[in-house]
Formats: structure tokens, C-alpha cells, sequence
């Protein structure tokens, strides 16, 4: 497991216990569906250069790229120093010219460990547990919308739903994790930590 059941009590004070494995289990592997990719893991693309060209697009902003490879005709590759390309979100730019009818395998590493995992992953896991958890006890918490309460001169007000009432396109609930989703596929964030 990538985050704990203590990270969730600690985050919404609910209690630990309330977190099975199972809750945990099916957020990873929600968290998994809505992302892509979770658990740190090795993949390979491979292109075939129809045209002179710089430029590759891997379409991974998130992807830590482990190895490129090149070959010009039948044969062993030629594996490329680090050095000969740079790689900002998701494109790969190459130093020199890849030529027509090359191939080329680019090796690279999507996800994350307990190490390294983005806070803002954590997030997007607490929330999908909190809906897994209603969605197998409805009505197990509630989310709350600040409205109004008094405070001397200032007032705020709270608005309490459960997320089994709200859960159209209005639930803010739901919004946050859409963003979350959609800030964490284009990398918008630090890690924090290495591997």
C-alpha cells in the first residue's frame, strides 16, 4: 500500500480502523484507473523515425526516462548518453538529427514508491478511500461547504451534505478530485524525495 489508514485518520479524523485493506485496495487501484499508473513501474515505447526529426513525443509529462536506445539498420542498438537529449513534459528533444528509418526505444519509469510519493497523490488517495468507504457504508462521513457563522463581526456558515446526496457534477467533492486527477497526469507537482 502506497499510504496507510493512521495517513487518512490523520487528514480527516476518522478512525484508522474504519480503513480496511480492502477500502485501501480498491482506492489504489481506483486511484490506478483515473491516473494511469500508480505503483512505481518500468515501460517501453518503441518509434520508427518516418521523418528527419528533434523531437519525440513520449506523452508522459510524469515519466523518469531510464534508457534511449537507437538503431539506424538491422542490428544492435546504440544505447544514448543522457546527455544527447533533454525531456520537458513529455517531449523528448533530441541534440542531434534521428534519421528517417531509425528505430529508437525509449525505457522509463512511471509511478511512485512510499519514498517518493507527491503529496498530492496522498490526497487523491485519501479522497477516493473516503469514496470507497461511502460507497460500501453510504453515509459514512459527510463533506461540509462553508456558508456562514458568527464570529464577532465576521459570520461563516457551514452547509453539511453527504456525498451519496451530492455526487452530480455540482459536488465540490467530486470537482477536487477530477483537479487532482488532472493536475497529477501533467505533473504538476514535486515529488519531494528520490528514489
Amino acid at each position: 500500500m502506497l499510504i496507510d489508514a493512521e495517513y487518512i485518520e490523520m487528514m480527516t479524523g476518522l478512525e484508522a480502523e474504519t480503513f480496511t485493506e480492502e477500502i485501501l485496495v480498491l482506492a489504489e487501484a481506483k486511484a490506478k484507473q483515473m491516473i494511469g499508473f500508480l505503483a512505481q513501474e518500468t515501460k517501453t515505447k518503441t518509434y520508427f523515425i518516418y521523418n528527419d526529426t528533434h523531437l519525440l513525443n513520449l506523452n508522459e509529462p510524469t515519466a523518469v526516462i531510464t534508457e534511449i536506445k537507437f538503431r539506424t539498420a538491422p542490428g544492435d542498438y546504440t544505447v544514448l548518453s543522457d546527455t544527447t537529449y533533454r525531456y520537458v513534459d513529455g517531449i523528448i528533444k533530441f541534440e542531434t538529427l534521428m534519421y528517417t528509418d531509425s528505430d529508437i526505444v525509449v525505457t522509463y519509469q512511471l509511478g511512485w514508491t512510499i519514498s517518493n510519493l507527491p503529496e498530492l497523490v496522498k490526497l487523491l488517495l485519501v479522497y477516493i478511500s473516503l469514496d470507497v468507504l461511502n460507497s460500501l457504508q453510504p453515509g459514512s462521513f459527510q463533506t461540509s461547504e462553508i456558508e456562514s457563522k458568527k464570529i464577532g463581526d465576521y459570520s461563516i456558515k457551514y452547509h453539511i451534505t453527504t456525498n451519496n446526496e451530492d455526487r452530480g457534477e455540482e459536488s465540490s467533492f467530486y470537482q477536487r478530485m477530477d483537479k487532482l486527477v488532472a493536475l497529477i497526469k501533467q505533473g504538476s507537482f514535486e515529488s519531494g524525495a528520490t528514489n
